[in-house]
Protein backbone atom coordinates (compact mmCIF):
# COMPACT_ATOMS: atom_id res chain seq x y z
CA UNK A 1 0.00 0.00 0.00
CA UNK A 2 2.69 2.74 1.01
CA UNK A 3 4.37 1.33 -2.37
CA UNK A 4 0.96 2.63 -4.31
CA UNK A 5 0.57 5.78 -2.50
CA UNK A 6 4.72 6.44 -3.32
CA UNK A 7 3.74 6.21 -6.66
CA UNK A 8 1.01 8.66 -6.68
CA UNK A 9 3.23 11.26 -4.78
CA UNK A 10 6.53 10.88 -7.00
CA UNK A 11 8.35 10.21 -3.48
CA UNK A 12 10.12 7.32 -2.02
CA UNK A 13 8.34 4.52 0.13
CA UNK A 14 10.54 5.71 2.90
CA UNK A 15 9.31 9.24 2.86
CA UNK A 16 5.60 7.79 2.87
CA UNK A 17 3.75 8.59 7.04
CA UNK A 18 0.50 7.61 7.56
CA UNK A 19 -1.66 9.20 10.37
CA UNK A 20 -4.83 8.50 12.11
CA UNK A 21 -7.48 11.33 11.93
CA UNK A 22 -9.76 12.11 14.74
CA UNK A 23 -12.36 9.29 14.30
CA UNK A 24 -8.95 6.84 13.52
CA UNK A 25 -9.44 7.07 9.66
CA UNK A 26 -5.88 6.38 7.63
CA UNK A 27 -4.51 9.68 6.12
CA UNK A 28 -1.19 11.04 4.72
CA UNK A 29 0.62 13.14 7.05
CA UNK A 30 1.47 16.76 5.27
CA UNK A 31 0.08 15.96 1.96
CA UNK A 32 -2.57 16.19 -0.62
CA UNK A 33 -3.89 12.81 -1.42
CA UNK A 34 -7.08 11.34 0.04
CA UNK A 35 -7.11 7.33 0.43
CA UNK A 36 -9.09 4.52 2.08
CA UNK A 37 -8.48 0.83 1.81
CA UNK A 38 -10.48 -2.26 3.20
CA UNK A 39 -9.16 -6.02 3.45
CA UNK A 40 -10.82 -9.16 3.20
CA UNK A 41 -9.29 -12.54 3.68
CA UNK A 42 -6.44 -12.33 1.14
CA UNK A 43 -7.45 -9.07 -0.43
CA UNK A 44 -6.80 -5.39 -0.13
CA UNK A 45 -8.84 -2.43 -1.60
CA UNK A 46 -7.33 0.62 -2.14
CA UNK A 47 -9.08 4.11 -2.67
CA UNK A 48 -7.12 6.99 -4.04
CA UNK A 49 -7.86 10.36 -4.70
CA UNK A 50 -6.19 13.61 -5.07
CA UNK A 51 -9.06 15.78 -4.47
CA UNK A 52 -11.86 14.31 -2.97
CA UNK A 53 -12.61 12.03 0.00
CA UNK A 54 -13.80 8.88 -0.34
CA UNK A 55 -14.34 5.46 1.60
CA UNK A 56 -13.94 2.06 0.15
CA UNK A 57 -15.34 -1.20 1.60
CA UNK A 58 -14.75 -5.17 0.85
CA UNK A 59 -16.73 -8.34 1.76
CA UNK A 60 -15.96 -11.46 0.63
CA UNK A 61 -19.17 -12.45 -1.25
CA UNK A 62 -19.86 -15.59 0.13
CA UNK A 63 -19.49 -14.67 3.60
CA UNK A 64 -22.39 -17.01 5.69
CA UNK A 65 -23.51 -14.28 8.19
CA UNK A 66 -26.56 -14.85 10.85
CA UNK A 67 -29.36 -14.30 8.39
CA UNK A 68 -29.68 -11.34 6.82
CA UNK A 69 -32.98 -9.93 7.70
CA UNK A 70 -32.48 -10.46 11.30
CA UNK A 71 -29.11 -8.44 11.03
CA UNK A 72 -30.92 -5.51 8.89
CA UNK A 73 -33.68 -5.29 11.23
CA UNK A 74 -30.76 -4.98 14.28
CA UNK A 75 -28.74 -2.49 12.14
CA UNK A 76 -30.23 -0.71 9.08
CA UNK A 77 -32.83 1.71 9.04
CA UNK A 78 -36.67 0.08 9.01
CA UNK A 79 -37.12 1.34 5.38
CA UNK A 80 -33.80 -1.22 4.36
CA UNK A 81 -34.67 -3.76 6.56
CA UNK A 82 -38.31 -4.37 4.81
CA UNK A 83 -36.57 -3.54 1.39
CA UNK A 84 -34.37 -6.59 2.36
CA UNK A 85 -37.26 -8.86 3.16
CA UNK A 86 -39.03 -8.42 -0.40
CA UNK A 87 -36.26 -9.80 -2.13
CA UNK A 88 -36.17 -13.28 -3.18
CA UNK A 89 -34.51 -15.51 -0.19
CA UNK A 90 -31.79 -16.46 -3.01
CA UNK A 91 -30.36 -13.28 -3.45
CA UNK A 92 -30.91 -11.85 -0.11
CA UNK A 93 -27.82 -11.98 1.35
CA UNK A 94 -26.26 -11.00 -1.69
CA UNK A 95 -28.36 -8.04 -1.64
CA UNK A 96 -27.90 -7.78 2.50
CA UNK A 97 -23.61 -7.86 1.44
CA UNK A 98 -24.02 -5.01 -1.09
CA UNK A 99 -25.62 -2.60 1.79
CA UNK A 100 -23.79 -3.41 4.00
CA UNK A 101 -20.70 -2.27 1.81
CA UNK A 102 -22.35 0.56 0.37
CA UNK A 103 -22.87 1.58 4.47
CA UNK A 104 -19.77 0.94 5.13
CA UNK A 105 -18.10 2.79 2.54
CA UNK A 106 -19.87 5.67 3.34
CA UNK A 107 -19.06 5.86 6.80
CA UNK A 108 -15.63 5.42 5.87
CA UNK A 109 -15.86 8.28 3.54
CA UNK A 110 -17.52 10.45 6.08
CA UNK A 111 -15.01 10.04 8.57
CA UNK A 112 -16.55 8.47 11.33
CA UNK A 113 -16.68 4.81 10.93
CA UNK A 114 -19.22 2.22 11.35
CA UNK A 115 -19.19 3.37 15.54
CA UNK A 116 -21.18 6.44 14.01
CA UNK A 117 -23.87 4.02 13.19
CA UNK A 118 -25.24 2.02 10.06
CA UNK A 119 -28.69 3.70 10.20
CA UNK A 120 -27.20 6.97 9.90
CA UNK A 121 -27.07 7.36 5.57
CA UNK A 122 -30.50 5.37 3.94
CA UNK A 123 -30.28 3.53 1.15
CA UNK A 124 -33.07 1.82 -1.38
CA UNK A 125 -32.79 -1.38 -1.79
CA UNK A 126 -35.00 -2.59 -5.01
CA UNK A 127 -36.93 -5.77 -5.37
CA UNK A 128 -34.37 -7.51 -7.36
CA UNK A 129 -31.72 -5.88 -4.39
CA UNK A 130 -29.74 -3.70 -6.16
CA UNK A 131 -28.79 -0.83 -3.74
CA UNK A 132 -28.57 3.08 -4.33
CA UNK A 133 -28.34 5.98 -2.14
CA UNK A 134 -31.66 7.52 -0.87
CA UNK A 135 -32.01 11.23 -2.38
CA UNK A 136 -31.34 12.44 1.21
CA UNK A 137 -28.41 10.22 1.51
CA UNK A 138 -26.06 12.84 -0.89
CA UNK A 139 -23.50 10.78 -1.34
CA UNK A 140 -22.47 8.59 -4.74
CA UNK A 141 -22.02 4.97 -4.02
CA UNK A 142 -20.17 2.87 -7.11
CA UNK A 143 -21.26 -0.83 -6.27
CA UNK A 144 -17.67 -2.80 -7.02
CA UNK A 145 -16.63 -6.50 -7.87
CA UNK A 146 -13.07 -6.73 -8.08
CA UNK A 147 -12.97 -10.31 -8.06
CA UNK A 148 -15.42 -13.60 -8.41
CA UNK A 149 -15.32 -14.52 -4.72
CA UNK A 150 -15.48 -10.58 -3.13
CA UNK A 151 -17.83 -7.38 -2.96
CA UNK A 152 -17.12 -3.59 -2.72
CA UNK A 153 -18.41 -0.21 -2.65
CA UNK A 154 -16.38 3.08 -3.28
CA UNK A 155 -18.29 6.00 -1.98
CA UNK A 156 -17.63 9.40 -2.60
CA UNK A 157 -19.53 12.89 -1.94
CA UNK A 158 -18.52 14.71 -5.11
CA UNK A 159 -19.13 13.78 -8.60
CA UNK A 160 -16.19 12.03 -10.21
CA UNK A 161 -14.63 12.59 -13.91
CA UNK A 162 -13.31 9.21 -14.51
CA UNK A 163 -12.88 6.32 -12.04
CA UNK A 164 -10.34 3.70 -12.83
CA UNK A 165 -9.82 0.48 -11.24
CA UNK A 166 -6.56 -1.91 -11.13
CA UNK A 167 -6.08 -5.36 -10.09
CA UNK A 168 -2.27 -6.07 -8.74
CA UNK A 169 -1.00 -9.51 -8.07
CA UNK A 170 1.47 -10.38 -5.33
Amino acid sequence: MRALLAAYLDCPVTTVRIERGEHGKPRLAGVELEFNLSHARDALLLGVSRTIGLGVDLEVARRRTRPAIELARRFFTRAEAQALARVPQARQQDAFLRLWCAKEAVLKAHGRGIGHGLDRFEFVVDDAGAVTPAATNGWQVVPLAPAPAYLGALAHGEPVARLRAFVARG
